[in-house]
């Protein structure tokens, strides 16, 4: 418990230390996770009537600390469509689609997780190198967490 802790506060502190990244996408699609799925299972149709696959986990209920508390996180990774096997994943990642009070934030990601930290859940996400201005294999971190109605990204000034 105690390492797990220590773990992610360094794991939140590294990210702090990450150059400029660029905010993630307020998207206008639908800000439903059923509404998402269906454009997914949508698009996948449309690609040599690709049949629509979604494992477990797929959407994640979070509470990022929104005015709503019911927000969540669809992981395009675990969609799946028959006719196009990377149909939301490639070299930069995959979709990662946020939905909270109201709105939603789209995403590339590698990966990501959530974890509390001073009472705040945060989004932390892995990106392609190209986000933080390198080579697509060098590292990239951002965080993300609620604040004044907004998902806002964690910044710190390096000087």
């Amino acid at each position: 418990m105690v390492q797990s802790r220590i773990w992610h506060c360094l794991t939140v502190a590294a990210l702090f230390a990450a150059v400029t990244i660029s905010l993630p996408v307020k998207a206008s699609g639908p800000i439903d996770a059923e509404a998402v799925l269906a454009e997914a299972a949508e698009e996948c149709a449309s690609i040599d009537d690709g049949r629509f696959e979604r494992d477990e986990g797929a959407v994640l209920s979070v509470d990022l600390g929104s005015d709503s508390g019911n927000d969540v996180i669809i992981d395009f990774s675990k969609l799946h469509c028959t006719s196009a096997a990377s149909f939301w994943c490639g070299s930069g990642g995959c979709s990662l689609v946020v939905l909270t009070s109201g709105k939603r934030y789209d995403f590339l990601a590698r990966a990501f997780k959530t974890v509390e930290w001073f009472d705040r859940e945060i989004l932390l996400l892995s990106l392609h190198g190209s986000a933080c201005g390198g080579a697509g294999a060098e590292p990239c971190f951002a965080a993300y967490f609620w604040h004044n109605g907004e998902l806002r990204q964690a910044s710190v000034n390096d000087r």
